[in-house]
């Protein structure tokens, strides 16, 4: 009898102890009651991230789009600007219709304007 009991009591610490492991190892992280709810967690986590990633994305997109539309509307403004003051100075050849000099106010200030149309399309700061 004595060694049945042997046997069975080393046979429950055995259970015991192989109970123990198999309850460590099926036991979840901290904060987890199993190792499957913190990988559902950490998946429903990075859906979550994925999707705001995704939207950042297009939002970005989006803006680089309105920058280049910007920009080519710019690229349009200097073009004009630069057209009228060549109008105004007499295309080149010397004479203005109107009466104006490459000095005069209208031309400083197209002549300005022109350059700050170049600065912000190269993303420097205009010099006068």
């Amino acid at each position: 009898m004595d060694a049945i009991r042997k046997d069975s009591e080393k046979f429950d610490a055995e259970l015991w102890a192989e109970l123990y492991t198999l309850r460590a190892a099926v036991k979840g992280p901290d904060g987890y009651t199993s190792w499957q709810d913190a990988a559902v967690d950490e998946r429903m986590k990075r859906h979550a991230a994925e999707r705001t990633l995704a939207s950042k994305e297009a939002e970005l997109a989006a803006r680089e789009a309105e920058i280049a539309r910007f920009q080519e509307t710019l690229a349009d403004l200097k073009w004009r600007v630069d057209d009228i003051r060549d109008r105004l100075l007499g295309g080149g050849t010397g004479h203005s219709v109107y009466g104006i000099d490459e000095w005069s106010e209208p031309a400083v200030n197209l002549r300005l304007a022109s350059k700050k149309i170049d600065a912000a399309l190269t993303k420097q700061p205009p010099t006068e």
